[in-house]
């Protein structure tokens, strides 16, 4: 509008805004956490950038590329173990963002090594293994209440929550004794001849029954 009143006609003026702001990555990590983060198939993924939007996003697990997919990370099929999970997010003007953090993949529960399945005893020692994040919770000893065929149900968890329940079958057995003689009444000559000897001697057999059992 000039002195006299005049108005002008509107003009159209484009701007352009550069975008220098990077994309922002979150991922998740659990309360007072400090150590590597425990992934057994997925991992949430979250980026944000509000000026030109998200170009491209992807993410490697010890060097080796996974994939990326509806907001989470895939580690399903990566060898289980600690490694670094490197995300990089690139926005629509080419802005580039990185975030590392330190995971460790652990998708199997404790295994039960080799158990005796004959024993003479009233228990069973009980053996666990995990390579990965170790035992947590399971039990060492096994408890046999009858003889023959003794069906367990054992149960062990890791420290990053696999569970496994394994069930064998123990069978108990009598112990197996050799027979005592047991002397008593008679005499013996003092020689080593044996028709020197002299008199009569009864004995006692004692001998412990024993649960034979054989796999067909």
């Amino acid at each position: 509008r000039d002195r006299a009143g005049n108005v002008s006609a509107p003009v159209l003026i484009t701007a352009r805004v550069d975008d220098v702001t990077a994309p922002s990555i979150s991922l998740p990590r659990p309360p007072r956490s400090t150590g590597p983060i425990a992934v057994r198939g997925s991992i949430k993924l979250t980026t944000l950038d509000d000026a030109s939007g998200i170009a491209s996003i992807t993410a490697t697990f010890r060097g080796r590329a996974v994939r990326v997919a509806g907001g989470s990370i895939d580690v399903s099929t990566v060898r289980e173990g600690t490694g670094s999970l490197v995300v990089r997010a690139i926005d629509g003007a080419g802005n580039a963002n990185e975030v590392t953090m330190k995971i460790v993949v652990d998708r199997t529960a404790p295994k039960l090594r080799a158990l005796s399945t004959n024993v003479y005893g009233g228990s069973v020692a009980l053996s666990w293994h995990d390579s990965v994040s170790g035992v947590k919770s399971a039990p060492r000893r096994a408890t046999l209440p009858r003889f023959g065929a003794n069906e367990l149900a054992l149960t062990a968890v890791d420290a990053h929550g696999n569970r496994v329940t394994v069930r064998r079958t123990v069978y108990r057995h009598l112990s197996l004794a050799r027979p005592e003689l047991n002397r008593v009444s008679g005499a013996i000559a003092p020689s080593t001849s044996r028709s020197a000897i002299n008199g009569s001697l009864a004995f006692i057999c004692h001998c412990a029954p024993w649960y034979a059992h054989t796999d067909d």
